[in-house]
């Protein structure tokens, strides 16, 4: 098998001449050279950097014609079949670890740019993601929270949220997306909003959309010219006490137990928690006492 191992050596290197070739032909082991040839042409890997793989094989080639050919067994073959099969599966998996994630601390706000100049506000604890090698293709964001999006005119622009997409073309909106409750605010240019309750929204300038989970989204008009969490402020309408005193968890990084139910319209500061407290506490006749060092509040009836 020692001359057979020899071809082997030589058709991996190219250097087969057509007597060699007919010799292994005879030998029986064609089949499996072509088997692993149609192996590796099928393979559909994605686009690699040509120059420099082929600086890579030069600089390879190179050192290895400095050395004296010997002959290489025929696990080499299988080695070399193995090699291209881990490159096949391991590149999407770079692929995919390409996605990148921006946080906002709590009681901190951050400010993001996107590579098309897009520009997109986080409000405390909200988190986006999104693929950046595909992000020229497509412009997709996941989103967790809520934030802020001045978008540059150019292809389709969707947020993505667990509770519905928005998409837009070029615009400034407003999308708070927490727990079971979506939010979007649009202020200027064109949203489309497409919920769970398979309903589709086109939003102008002062219109927004509330969507809750197990209930029918509704359209309806709005004064904000901004969102007021810009300005330190979480402003609330009819919305449930267990949804307020979570923002005003995430605001001041706090826990609250509440033993209430109710409804609060109004809104609260980010700057003082004894005040925040104040604002939803009083006009609804709650009580809050603080425990463990002010970072447990209890509010009850």
């Amino acid at each position: 098998m020692a001359n057979i191992d020899n071809l082997y050596a030589k058709w991996l290197n190219g250097e087969l001449s057509a007597e060699e070739e007919e010799a292994l032909k005879k030998s029986g082991e064609w089949a499996e050279l072509e088997a692993i040839i149609k192996a590796t042409d099928e393979l559909a890997l994605p686009e690699l950097d040509l120059d420099k793989a082929y600086a890579t094989q030069k600089a390879g080639r190179e050192k290895l014609q400095k050395k004296p050919v010997g002959i290489r067994p025929l696990y080499w073959v299988a080695a070399a079949v193995a090699a291209a099969l881990a490159l096949f599966f391991l590149i999407p998996a770079l692929m995919q670890s390409s996605a990148k994630t921006i946080t906002a601390a709590h009681q901190k706000t951050k400010v993001y740019r996107l590579p098309d100049g897009s520009e997109i506000k986080l409000n405390d604890g909200s988190t986006i993601s999104f693929v950046e090698n595909e992000y020229g293709k497509e412009r997709i964001i996941e989103l967790m929270g809520e934030a802020f999006f001045d978008v540059k005119k150019g292809g389709q622009f969707i947020v993505k949220t667990q509770q519905g997409d928005i998409e837009v073309l070029g615009t400034t909106f407003n999308v708070m997306a927490w727990d079971e409750q979506l939010i979007v605010d649009c202020f200027t240019g064109k949203v489309q909003v497409n919920t769970p309750d398979a309903q589709q929204h086109i939003l102008n300038p002062s219109e927004k959309v509330v969507y809750k989970t197990g209930s029918k989204s509704l359209k309806s008009s709005s004064d904000k010219l901004s969102p007021r969490w810009l300005a330190g402020i979480s402003q609330f309408e009819n919305a449930d006490l267990e949804y307020v005193f979570n923002e005003m968890e995430r605001q001041y990084n706090v826990d609250i137990k509440l033993n209430a139910t109710g409804k609060f319209s109004g809104l609260f500061t980010h700057n003082d928690i004894e005040v925040a407290l104040n604002k939803v506490c009083k006009p609804l006749g709650l009580q809050h006492n603080y425990q463990n060092g002010n970072s447990v509040i209890t509010v009850t009836q």
